[in-house]
Formats: C-alpha cells, sequence, structure tokens
C-alpha cells in the first residue's frame, strides 16, 4: 500500500483538504502524485464539510463490501466515482491527472479518518494537520 497525506490547509475561515504541503506552490506537480489531491478534492466538493454525507458514503460502501456487488457508479457534480470488484476509482471530469484507484477498505479508511477531522469542529489555525491513508 502506498501511503499519502491529505492535508488540511486554513482557507479564509475553515480548513479543507488539500493534497498540497502548505507552502507547496500549486502550480507545481504536486510532490505526493495526483491521486491524494484527487481524494481532497473529491472530499471537499462533494462531501464538504458534512458528517451525515461521510456517514451516508461509508453505509453505501459497506453495503457494496458486503453485497460483492460487480458494478456500481456515482456521478457527481465534478466527479465520477466507480465501485467495482472491490476497488474505488475517482476521476474528475474536467482534470485527467486527477484519477485514483484505491480499494473499498482503503477508501472508507479516509472516510472515517475525515469524519474525525469534521467532528472536531476546529475554527481557529493552528498548525498543519496531515490526514494518512
Amino acid at each position: 500500500m502506498i501511503t499519502r497525506k491529505i492535508y488540511f490547509l486554513w482557507g479564509k475561515y475553515r480548513y479543507y483538504p488539500s493534497g498540497y504541503s502548505f507552502g507547496q506552490n500549486i502550480a507545481d506537480l504536486p510532490s505526493q502524485g495526483f491521486g491524494a489531491c484527487a481524494i481532497a478534492h473529491w472530499l471537499s466538493s462533494e462531501i464538504e464539510r458534512s458528517v451525515d454525507l461521510v456517514d451516508n458514503w461509508i453505509s453505501k460502501l459497506q453495503d457494496l463490501n458486503k453485497s460483492q456487488k460487480s458494478n456500481s457508479f456515482y456521478n457527481g457534480e465534478y466527479w465520477e466515482l466507480h465501485v467495482k470488484n472491490q476497488y474505488v476509482f475517482i476521476c474528475n471530469d474536467y482534470l485527467d491527472e486527477q484519477k485514483v484507484i484505491m480499494t473499498i477498505e482503503q477508501f472508507l479508511y479516509v472516510l472515517e479518518q475525515y469524519k474525525i477531522f469534521l467532528k472536531k469542529n476546529i475554527r481557529i489555525p493552528k498548525i498543519l494537520l496531515p490526514l494518512w491513508m
């Protein structure tokens, strides 16, 4: 398993998930590759800051994992998410390089970690917060 980090960077009024580390120029190629960026952008655009949506995705993926359903497809605002044969494939509709494939278990772990972060409800900037994948 490849280990990458999703960082939570302070925006104007809140933290947001990013595949770029603090101070890294977004015009440069991400040092971790585009997979962490794709997951971070999917979290921020499709789930945003909703714990209920995270719970909804966790239950959907757990049901798919148990049922061994062969193929599922979800289309969001900018993203497509495919689940097939115990793998999750996320791709951006507009940026070809933002694609990632991972197991359902890995994706569930990311969602659980994001849920933990959202429940902390941090409102003021403190430090750079990594989410391990």
